[in-house]
């Protein structure tokens, strides 16, 4: 099923590989309900057989059951380091082959960087496999003690040492190559600091209880071996409880590795206590196999080998940032808390349970509380002062906001503003081409209506313009009926000199010779009069029509280019300037015709 796995987890060609390519989906699944199922079955085992009637350390059926789950679930542990140390190695291979294929150099150091850090990661698991093979190899030499014999008649020391005895330097050197630099880590003090709560702690409830006592038995040990075993087992146990809580407490791990470094960390954990329990049950008369302790051994191995499991499995949700935030709070909420439960425990049982025991006792449990409480109150002040830090920045962050959402508020007023007055002047300008429309069509009546903004000057121009035009065109209606009767006037002339004509002059409105010659001379001066004025106002509008074209001008120089009212702008300068060329033409004609002698002679000359 690996095999088949493996298979379909081969990249493609070209795609970048990564720890992500390590995943076992089916240890993943089922990992963690077999180190549930085994843990449940182990403890319904021994509760089953130890009610039943067996006795611990004696009944070879309890020892039987309990020294084969004991190996057989280091050796689970083992089995899922070991798979998830096979497939970090082939991804470390891939990615080094992969950098070899590589043509930039830039790209080539990365990819060697990545090699380098995956063969690293799978260093470590293969220690840690080692250290738990170590575990297991020592479990079956004592089975096959403990089996057969009682076991207080097991040889102490035993060749079932040398296994556990090796596997503290395989545990601490794999724990140790998880460290990585993280120097961009502000809470470097205070993870330092709870580090250093764990460890004191543990320190202070081993000593009394464990290691004291296993230093004044020296001198009655004869076997030195035996006597390097009394304090080897405790002190490598403070020791990789020591590195296990310094990588997962400080800035040498990163936050992908924390959730891997607790399920390590709990591991190695559950182990020292086993072995602290171990050594304690020993300086009370003795160690005696089916009893519930039998249950941390393997459990610690399994712990690791979930924590193995998990190692590339958390790449992958990293990647995929699936699920992470609730899972990083949770480790955020355990690293804040693990230490002052801790804390208050070991103060808890220092003053309760060791202190009572004797003059030194109390002593030694008084000072360690004050160590600890001095710790915890650093810390928390360290907590506070990085606090006081991070509301300043917030404030000051605050403060920036607010400056800057005011300055974007006014840059939308002014844009608002902006965009108001452009469809105002869209409107007004819309407004002014329906008023020359109208005008074009020869309605001099129509009004622009009163508008505020840049156009009110155009528009009062406009209307100025608009009532002298229609002025001039009832002007012009008299002066064409001026024509006309002149014209009757010439007809008049003519026919006075035509006798034939006399009956015709009847039909006109006069009475004689000198009346008629009045009435021309009347009509004449008429005639100049409305030439003249005529002549004026031309020249009143051709002067009012170059000043709205500088207007029109000007308002042109205000608006956006390539905008609708530049457009509507152009259009009405056109219009101006087609009505000024159509008065030229108008007044060259009128002087060229007031120039032609009439039919029956000049006004003047008839005078």
């Amino acid at each position: 099923m690996l095999q088949n796995e493996a298979i379909r987890d081969t990249p493609s060609p070209g795609t970048l590989i990564d720890e992500t390519y390590a995943r076992s989906r089916p240890l993943e699944r089922v990992g963690l309900w077999i180190v549930i199922g085994f843990s449940v079955v182990f403890a319904l085992l021994l509760i089953v057989l130890t009610l039943s009637g067996q006795k611990p350390g004696e009944s070879t059926a309890l020892k039987s059951v309990s020294d084969i789950f004991q190996t057989g679930g280091q050796w689970i542990g083992c089995a899922f380091s070991v798979v998830i140390a096979v497939r970090l190695t082939r991804v470390a291979q891939m990615i080094r082959r992969q950098a070899m294929q590589v043509s930039s150099k830039q790209e080539q150091r990365q990819m060697f960087l990545n090699y380098k850090r995956e063969m690293r990661t799978a260093v470590a698991w293969w220690l840690l496999a080692a250290g738990i093979a170590c575990y297991g190899l020592g479990g079956i030499i004592w089975t096959s003690f403990d089996l057969r014999m009682p076991t207080s008649e097991v040889p102490y020391p035993g060749p079932y040492n040398i296994c556990y005895v090796l596997a503290y330097p395989f545990f601490i050197a794999g724990t140790a190559l998880f460290a990585r630099k993280n120097s961009g880590n502000v809470e470097r003090m205070r993870l330092l600091l709870d580090a250093g709560v764990i460890i004191g702690t543990a320190f202070a409830l081993s000593w009394p209880l464990l290691l004291a006592p296993t230093l004044g038995s020296l001198p009655g040990i004869t076997d030195p071996l035996a006597a390097f075993l009394a304090v080897y087992f405790p002190v490598g146990d403070i020791l990789l409880l020591a590195v296990g809580v310094l990588l997962y407490f400080s800035p040498f791990s990163t936050k992908q590795q924390e959730p891997v470094l607790l399920r390590l960390m709990l591991g190695l954990g559950c182990l020292g206590f086993a072995d602290s329990l171990l050594g304690y049950y020993n300086l009370l008369g003795g160690f005696k196999t089916g009893t519930v302790l039998d249950l941390l051994w393997p459990l610690s191995m399994l712990l690791v080998g979930l924590a193995a499991i998990e190692q590339p499995k958390r790449a992958g949700q990293e990647k995929e940032r699936a699920g992470s935030k609730s899972l990083s709070q949770t480790s955020t909420i355990f690293q804040a808390m693990f230490p002052f439960v801790l804390a208050t425990a070991a103060s808890a049982a220092l003053l309760l349970i060791v202190a009572p025991r004797g003059q030194g006792d109390l002593l030694f449990s008084a000072v360690s509380v004050i160590i600890i409480t001095v710790l915890v109150v650093i810390r928390q002040t360290l907590v506070l002062l990085e606090n006081q830090k991070l509301t300043s920045q917030i404030r000051g962050e605050l403060v920036v906001t607010r400056r800057a959402a005011k300055a974007a508020e006014m840059e939308a007023d002014e844009a608002s503003q902006i965009l108001s007055s452009m469809q105002q002047l869209e409107q007004g300008i819309q407004v002014l081409q329906d008023v020359h429309a109208s005008v074009a069509r020869g309605n001099f009546s129509t009004r622009a209506p009163a508008m505020e903004g840049p156009l009110l000057p155009l528009v009062a121009s406009l209307n100025l313009m608009l009532d002298r035009l229609q002025k001039y065109s009832q002007r012009a209606e008299a002066y064409d009926q001026v024509q006309r009767e002149v014209h009757q006037l010439s007809q008049a002339i003519m026919l006075l000199g035509n006798e034939q004509g006399t009956g015709q002059l009847q039909s006109l409105p006069v009475r004689d010779l000198q009346q008629l010659k009045q009435a021309i001379l009347a009509k004449q001066r008429t005639l100049l009069q409305q030439k003249q004025l005529q002549d004026a106002q031309q020249q009143r509008i051709q002067a009012t029509l170059q000043r709205v074209q500088d207007q029109l001008l000007i308002l042109k120089g205000t608006v956006p280019p390539q905008s609708g009212a530049a457009d509507a702008l152009d259009t009405v300068l056109r219009t101006l300037q087609s009505l000024a060329s159509l008065w030229k033409p108008a007044r060259a004609n009128q002087q060229h015709s007031t120039q032609q002698p009439s039919p029956g002679g000049s006004p003047r000359t008839l005078a």
